[in-house]
Parts: structure tokens; C-alpha cells; sequence
């Protein structure tokens, strides 16, 4: 005689999951089974999250340090053009600065600067434009030349 159960699985075994599903047929009989679906599934959605946070904040963090050297390049490009400024305040000084205008360069290295002296009695204009890693800074210097040399305005412009 035969059993009635000999030639056929139980629904529980583990080929069970391999076989082709039946229509309305669950997939995930054993509750074990969901768990680690569900595991799976919040696992990849907390992994998305966290790698979306880092990149966030790689993202900020490489954003803040291109202002940070904007900045520094920017009072780079002012530092010049103050010097350039005190270079033409030291011409007037020690009077090697004899016409109503006078343009000249500078080149340090790949940053320029451009000075004009611009005058009339003794009311005098010193404009200094300097250019440092592609930032522009200008500075405008009111002197007063009657005498002695003595400062009446140093201010930058826009």
C-alpha cells in the first residue's frame, strides 16, 4: 500500500520557494520569510537616506570652501591695490609725480595692478585698480598736496 503523502512535497519545504507561483497563491508562507523582505527593503531605504544626506554635506562642505577662497583671493586683490596706492602716495611724496595724470602697471606674477594719479592744484586723486586671481578690488585716495601731503579720504570703490 501506499501513503498518500509519499510522492508529494510539504508546503513548508524549502523547494517550495523555487517553483513557479500559482495563481493566488502566496509567495512568503512562512512568516520568517517576510521578515527578511521587509528587512531588506528598510535596509536599501536607510542606506538611500543616509547617502543622500552625505552627499548633502560633501556638497555643502565643498561649497563652503569656495567662498572661503573667494574671499581670501578678495582681500588678496584689495591688500594689492592698497599697495599700489601707497606705491603712488610715496611718488608724490618724494615729488616724482610732476604731470596732472599718470597711468602705470604693476604685473606680480599673474596679478597686475593699474594706478591713475589725477590732479589739479593742490587737490589730488590716487585710483588704484588691482586685479589678483580674477578679482577686482579699487581703491580711491584723496590727498592733499599744498605743503605737506596729508590724506583727506582712502575708501574703496565698486
Amino acid at each position: 500500500m501506499r501513503k498518500a503523502n509519499s510522492g508529494q512535497q510539504t508546503a513548508n519545504s524549502r523547494d517550495d520557494y523555487f517553483r513557479p507561483r500559482l495563481a493566488g497563491e502566496k509567495r512568503w508562507s512562512s512568516p520568517k520569510g517576510r521578515r527578511a523582505y521587509i528587512a531588506l527593503v528598510g535596509f536599501l531605504i536607510v542606506s538611500a537616506v543616509v547617502l543622500l544626506i552625505g552627499i548633502t554635506l560633501a556638497m555643502l562642505g565643498v561649497s563652503e570652501a569656495q567662498m572661503g577662497l573667494s574671499e581670501k583671493r578678495g582681500r588678496y586683490a584689495l591688500a594689492l591695490a592698497e599697495g599700489c596706492a601707497e606705491d603712488a602716495l610715496l611718488s608724490a611724496y618724494y615729488g616724482d609725480i610732476l604731470v596732472d595724470q599718470l597711468v602705470f602697471d604693476r604685473d606680480y606674477l599673474e596679478d597686475s595692478c593699474t594706478v591713475t594719479v589725477e590732479g589739479a592744484g593742490d587737490d589730488w586723486t590716487i585710483t588704484a585698480t588691482a586685479t589678483a586671481s580674477g578679482h577686482t578690488k579699487r581703491v580711491e585716495v584723496t590727498i592733499d598736496r599744498g605743503g605737506e601731503i596729508s590724506i583727506i579720504s582712502w575708501k574703496e570703490i565698486e
